[in-house]
Formats: structure tokens, sequence, C-alpha cells
């Protein structure tokens, strides 16, 4: 029979062992350094600079033309974004495509004259497809229950009844027909 100290043995005898073989295998992971080798030069601490309140711009920087906007990752043609749910059937045409932040909208309209609103909320790509009107004035507008899509070259603005539920600037806008 084997004695409680002897098996005790065996096993810090096996810890110690597998240690010594970890860590010469971490010790053959490691990079070698190079004595020729220069040290990696470090990133410049940024020097910090007086933060000031925004002022409004001068009128000569108001009247400046801005810079082009960044690459659109939402690439459109005539019949609204490529490549997403926010596109015009094989009938229709895009009479607005439009993107915020958070959404994509194309306004369709059928030879017939009959508009369709469509609209991917980005976040989860969820697609709402309903009949939509135009208002000379304000751009166009659908209505589901009681809850109103209103695009225009401003913003998308959704609402139900005086509440307004969720106002996105437009980042991208334009009427392709009329």
């Amino acid at each position: 029979m084997i004695s409680v100290g002897a098996v005790i043995a065996v096993l810090v005898g096996t810890l110690v062992l597998v240690g010594a073989i970890d860590s010469r295998r971490t010790q053959d992971a490691a990079p070698q350094s190079d004595p020729n080798q220069q040290p990696a030069p470090s990133a410049p601490t940024p020097t910090p600079t007086p933060s000031t309140p925004a002022q409004p711009p001068s009128s000569q920087e108001a009247d400046a033309p801005r810079a082009a906007a960044p690459a659109t990752p939402f690439p459109s043609d005539d019949k609204g974004f490529i490549h997403s749910s926010a596109r015009c059937e094989d009938t229709q045409a895009a009479y607005a495509i439009g993107r915020t932040n958070g959404s994509l909208v194309v306004i369709c309209g059928e030879p017939t004259g009959r508009y369709e609103y469509l609209g991917v909320r980005l976040s989860d790509a969820a697609l709402l497809r309903t009949q939509a009107e135009t208002d000379a004035e304000r751009g166009f507008f659908a209505q589901r229950g009681s809850v109103v899509y209103a695009v225009s070259a401003a913003e998308l603005r959704v609402t139900a009844g005086s509440t307004v539920i969720k106002q996105e600037p437009m980042v991208e806008y334009r009427e392709v027909a009329r």
C-alpha cells in the first residue's frame, strides 16, 4: 500500500515538472531581441490645448463653401439604395432618396401617380413600406396607423399626433424625378 506522503511527493514533483515545461515553452515563444536593433520610437505625448467655448461662425466662415462630404457607405442610383431594401421595384421610379445617420428613405412613384414610402432603420435593417403622398411645400409624407413619416430635404420627422417620435437631419438628399 502506498503511503499518503508518497502520493503527495509524486503530485508535488509532477506540478514542478509541468511548471518547468510551461516556463520553458513561454520563454521559447517570447520574441528574441536583436542587440543591434534600436527600440521602437514611442508616440509623442499630446500636449493639451486650452479649450475655448464654441463661437458662432463669422460671416466669412458661414459663406465659405463646405468641404465635400466623405464617400457614402450607401451608394444609390435612380431606384434607391443599392443592396438595400430601400429600393424601388422595377415598375417604379425613385422620386426622392434620403439618408440620415439612422435611416435610409426612398420615395418611389408609379406611372399611375401613386407614391410609396420605403424606410430602412439602419440599426436593425427593419423596413417600413407604406403608401405616401406629396406635399409641394414640404416634401413627402406617409402614414402608418397614427404615425406620420415626413420626408424633406432637411429631415426625416416621425410623429404621432403632436408628439415627435424621431427627428433626424438629412445627411444626404436628392430628388430624382418630380
